[in-house]
């Protein structure tokens, strides 16, 4: 294995993230496990003093830890501080592919082989692209991000480790990986080696490329395609436990697929009409557990991005709103300008001597659910810095 060593870490925080189990995240279910739809959800506003919403107990809510290319950036929302940073010192072909944010408090960093790294004239970074081949490292920090272990992951061990789930249950780091060739869902258990087969009820004839983590304890999200019907998508999700697996197929040209609470968000294709495309769009609400759509229509720019919240609205927006529809009658029920000013959009272009200069481009960053009835809009204001925005919401 390739040696990597910590170059430094900065300013150390201690986290307690996702100390509710599965970070607060799965909304009212009945009974029998599907989710309650109210019809009279409370009313949706937008705040701009959230110390009025601020409890003495949530210092930690506004702490998000974000990927680099080499290393790990934990960064506070609020006040747009890095509070922590790792760097790894990585050999030209490896990068590290996805940080992840553990509901026990700790973190982990999974770095792959076999990167193609595209760089510039003045050696920065633009682009990276994976060979399909090489082992993975997987890096395991406590809530101070000091680093506790670090695991070996051969392509021997687990099919394509990097493309799937990672999850920390109790003391053990496990990977869920699916095997299309065996038609089989697979555990790896990192600390004993051990590979176990998970029996599911899926159809020997869905090729699976996507394989997610929901907030449904012990079910898993996927993505595929049929035989001799690659033209539609399945979406489907799969209980551990019991081994069922429920799936449906659509034909909705997708650009991005999103797990949003208990739901597939499915994003366009189409480009809106700033970036050459078109005025309107549309996006594909899929309820996981009934297998229920939802075709909203919306903007261009909206259709590209957003999530589900209380089981009833559509989060979204651009650079110039923020906008909240109603998942089942599509009436958009909230709008509001950003309550800072962004920047002017400007494209980049090249200089009078053949100069990339970079362009500027303010709007939506992210959106995330802090607790239950709080959610946060993150613009970039397009100098590099960030806003928040706060949706509340009785629930």
């Amino acid at each position: 294995m390739k040696k990597i060593k910590i170059l430094g870490l900065a300013v150390v925080l201690v986290i307690l993230v996702g100390c509710e189990g599965n970070n607060g995240l799965v909304d009212s279910v009945q009974e029998d496990g599907m989710p309650v739809i109210e019809e009279n959800r409370g009313t949706p506003q937008v705040v701009e003093n959230i110390e009025d919403f601020q409890k003495e107990d949530e210092p930690y809510d506004y702490l998000r830890a974000y990927r680099n290319f080499d290393g790990i950036v934990l960064r506070n929302l609020l006040t747009d501080e890095v509070v922590a940073e790792i760097t790894f010192s990585l050999e030209e072909d490896q990068a590290v592919q996805e940080v992840y944010e553990f509901a026990n408090g700790y973190y982990g960093a999974l770095m792959i082989d076999g990167v193609d790294i595209l760089r510039d004239e003045d050696g920065e970074l633009v682009g990276m692209s994976w060979t399909g081949e090489g082992n993975a490292t997987f890096f395991l920090f406590d809530s101070e991000l000091n680093l506790i272990d670090e695991f070996e992951i051969t392509s021997d061990n687990v099919n394509r480790a990097w493309s799937n789930v990672i999850v920390f249950e109790g003391n053990e780091i496990l990977i869920y990986y699916y095997d299309n060739w065996e038609s089989g869902l697979y555990v790896y258990n990192l600390m004993t080696n051990l590979t176990i087969r998970v029996e599911i009820d899926l159809d020997k004839e869905i090729f699976v490329s996507q394989l997610h983590q929901t907030d449904i304890p012990n079910q898993l999200a996927f993505v595929g395609t049929r035989t001799n019907d690659e033209f539609h998508t399945y979406l489907g999700v799969m209980d551990l436990e019991t081994g069922h697996v429920q799936y449906k197929r659509t034909d909705f040209q997708y650009n991005h697929i999103v797990i949003s609470g208990n739901y597939f968000l499915l994003t366009e294709r189409v480009q809106p009409a700033f970036m050459g495309g078109v005025p309107e769009g549309k996006a594909m609400i899929v309820n996981m557990l009934t297998g229920q759509e939802h075709l909203l229509q919306v903007e261009g720019y909206e259709s590209m991005r957003g999530m589900v919240i209380a089981n009833r609205y559509f989060l979204t927006g651009s650079h110039e709103h923020i906008r909240l529809y109603d998942i089942v009658t599509n009436e958009m029920v909230l709008e509001r300008e950003p309550s800072v000013q962004l920047l002017p959009r400007v494209e980049s272009t090249i200089g009078a001597n053949g100069e990339h200069i970079e362009g500027v481009y303010p709007g939506i960053q992210e959106f995330f659910k802090l607790r239950q009835g709080l959610y946060a809009v993150v613009f970039d204001i397009g100098d590099g810095t960030q806003h928040m925005e706060f949706i509340v919401i009785e629930e």
